[in-house]
């Protein structure tokens, strides 16, 4: 059936689709219903989920008109198990080994309809400029990169949540591009630096008392919440205390005491952590003014430059947070935030 599909000109993503719909079972799932020995896990969750590697990697496996072949790929050591893959004239060859249950002729022609249909995207690992850079605006998952070099666009980052199966997906996909990505950071920097070459020792005294007024208002506001907590902290050991003896006296049932002491013991526990990060949150001070002069030197480094490159883009930036689309009366956009290694957004400071 899949080699007929092929003959029809489907692509191996097109096929995979088909048996997907026709809930006929992926390998690892076959082979775990008729054995019960699966390699992955204790059992296939999604038996029906075929992708397109595994229908290519069908299509053109040789068994399948009677051939074995060997040694086709390696470890580079036994400390190292990453796969290298062997040229072909070091393949071990056994033609015929077995009855076949493809015709040879359906195979190769199969193999045409391969090269046809199948997309090879010229791939190159520095086009990923913000790798592990950008983080979705909704739900904090990485985005993740994918390369359109025979599009308009080189390329467009995704929320990597966005792409998982459907049953555990729960965000969208707040698409950006490449080249809007670039167009934002190169523009905020050549701003940041214009503020630098207006005045550099000027530029940095602002800096630090603007770091300095944020940093002594966000202690103020994080020791008013610590204080806030450990008051409720406290309320919550009365409470279980309380609720313990109501259960020993018998004035609330089993079933009451476990969904309330559950309650408090969650809330206790996301307390403490908060107290936890505010405290430390508050030890670790602000940014030093070294930091600061080292993130002015690199703005004023990199003032002239025309592109970003991934190695700039890893030194200048922590991380980048991009929303989704901003609709509203007369306003259309994408929100993007850019934090900066030393000093993080720098944003609102652009407009002072």
């Amino acid at each position: 059936m899949i080699f007929d599909l092929a003959l029809e000109g489907k692509s191996s993503y097109a096929i995979s689709v088909i048996l997907q719909e026709r809930k006929l079972l992926k390998p690892t799932a076959y082979k775990f219903e008729d054995s019960g020995d699966f390699h992955v896990n204790e059992k296939c969750e999604y038996p029906y989920e075929w992708c397109a590697k595994t229908v290519r990697d069908i299509l053109s496996n040789v068994t399948y008109i009677g051939h074995l072949y060997a040694c086709m790929t390696a470890h580079r050591s036994f400390k190292d198990k990453r796969k290298v893959y062997i040229p072909e004239d070091q393949w071990i060859k056994r033609m015929n080994d077995h009855e076949p249950i493809i015709d040879e002729e359906v195979f190769y022609k199969v193999q045409e309809c391969l090269r046809k249909t199948h997309k090879i995207i010229n791939f190159k690992p520095e086009a990923n400029i913000y790798k592990g850079l950008c983080f979705c605006g909704d739900c904090d998952h990485v985005m993740w990169f994918t390369a359109r070099p025979d599009r308009r666009t080189f390329g467009y980052y995704s929320c990597g949540r966005s792409r998982l199966r459907a049953d555990k997906r729960g965000c969208s996909a707040h698409y950006i591009t490449l080249e809007q990505l670039n167009a934002h950071v190169l523009g905020e920097i050549k701003r940041l630096a214009a503020k630098v070459r207006a005045g550099k020792k000027k530029y940095i005294k602002n800096l630090i008392e603007a770091l300095e007024s944020e940093y002594n208002e966000a202690t103020a506001m994080s020791r008013r919440e610590i204080e806030e907590s450990a008051k409720r902290i406290e309320e919550l050991g009365i409470l279980t205390r309380n609720l313990y003896e109501d259960r020993v006296f018998g004035r609330i049932t089993e079933d009451i005491y476990s969904m309330l002491s559950s309650l408090y013991n969650d809330e206790l526990e996301r307390l403490t952590e908060r107290v936890e990060l505010l405290s430390s949150s508050i030890s670790d001070g602000r940014t030093s003014d070294d930091d600061i002069c080292r993130f002015v030197d690199l703005i004023e480094k990199y003032a002239d430059m025309t592109e970003i490159t991934k190695d700039i883009a890893h030194e200048l930036i922590d991380h980048i947070v991009v929303y989704n689309n901003i609709r509203g009366r007369g306003i259309k956009g994408k929100r993007i935030e850019v934090f900066y290694r030393f000093v993080g957004k720098m944003e609102d400071r652009l407009r002072e």
